[in-house]
């Protein structure tokens, strides 16, 4: 629940996995995750917050995590990082 919780706090709608392929190692498992919502120009982006250029995406691109968990937690960090830059 805690998941959900910072999910719907941020407005992050999106989990995703980039599938490593076949299973081969416990190696594959390394920074899969991802959380955040889908932007930039082409909606093609999963990022920390809508962005409405490219360039502005890639520097809010979500950081990828072994388990969803880890990948929520580099999110938080980083947005939170960020925003403190911007201030």
């Amino acid at each position: 629940m805690l998941t959900e919780y910072v999910m719907h706090k941020y407005n992050w709608t999106d989990i995703w996995y980039a599938h490593p392929g076949p299973w081969i190692s416990p190696i594959n498992l390394r920074k899969r995750y991802c959380v955040g919502i889908w932007t930039g120009r082409d909606n093609d982006l999963l990022c920390l917050k809508k962005c409405k250029t490219n360039p502005e995406a890639e520097i809010w691109l979500s950081p990828a995590g072994s388990l969803i968990i880890t990948a929520l937690i580099k999110a938080m960090i980083k947005r939170w990082r960020l925003r403190r830059k911007v201030k």
